[in-house]
């Protein structure tokens, strides 16, 4: 992966998300958060690139979508601010995975998904910074690319 091209991902992922479209979905059951296409790529890649932090990538490396583990449990309870989102999924999609109802509250929810996608990108310079992990995780990105 090219020079910047990490932080360039990192950087751009609220706007991605929404010029893509992405779809977000928690699973309540799981604790699981995921925004991501409608439809991943078949080559898609999962990479953990801070705390319970995920990037699906391409195999060009394009990030896809984010997911997050443990979304109540713990990023909301270390992120106070955060608490109403999981409320925001109301959409029922299957047993225990819910969207958000875009026909409520449209400007609210965009508010949080993108503030969410904000302090994401800083739990993960953070992560970099704190452990001076770039080039390990820019490797894992280039293993997961190359990996059949």
């Amino acid at each position: 992966m090219g020079k910047g091209k990490f932080t360039n991902l990192i950087d751009s992922l609220s706007e991605k998300a929404f010029s893509d479209k992405w779809i977000p979905t928690y699973d309540r059951e799981l604790d699981y958060f995921s925004w991501t296409k409608e439809n991943l790529s078949g080559n898609s890649k999962l990479i953990k690139v801070a705390h319970e932090t995920f990037l699906f990538l391409d195999g060009s490396g394009n990030v896809e979508g984010l997911a997050v583990e443990y979304l109540k449990n713990n990023f909301v309870a270390h992120n106070d601010v955060f608490s109403g989102l999981p409320d925001l999924f109301t959409l029922k999609i299957d047993e225990s995975t819910f969207t958000i109802d875009d026909n409520k509250n449209k400007t609210d929810n965009r508010s949080q998904l993108v503030g969410l996608a904000e302090s994401l990108k800083a739990d993960i310079y953070k992560e970099i910074i704190d452990n001076d992990n770039k080039d390990e995780i820019e490797g894992l990105i280039n293993a997961a690319m190359n990996s059949k």
